[in-house]
């Protein structure tokens, strides 16, 4: 190897500067690190919170619709029962013109 070479005095500050920004870099990168720790143990407590919920959207939905569906039928019962009702009236009325001849 032989005995250690001479720096230029320029040298040194590049250097400094070298180590500086490796040091920087190297904690940039443990902060990094450490963001993504938390973030993946934040996905899996929200992923954890997240699947009771889409259980709960499935069971809402389906009550929805049938709830949806009754409400339907029930219009759809009014309806018919306003019509034949409505049905009857005329044929009553047509009933008592015809008797007044």
């Amino acid at each position: 190897w032989g005995p250690p070479a001479k720096v230029p005095a320029d040298a040194a500050d590049v250097v400094s500067s070298l180590v500086t920004e490796v040091q920087r870099v190297a904690n940039a990168y443990e902060d990094v690190s450490k963001r993504e720790e938390q973030m993946a143990q934040d996905l899996l407590l929200v992923q954890a919170q997240l699947f009771p919920l889409r259980k709960d959207n499935s069971r809402l939905s389906r009550e929805n619709n049938s709830l949806h569906m009754r409400l339907i039928e029930a219009e759809e019962t009014k309806d018919k029962a306003s019509r034949e009702a409505a049905l009857s009236e005329q044929m009553a009325v047509h009933a008592r013109e015809k008797a007044a001849y």
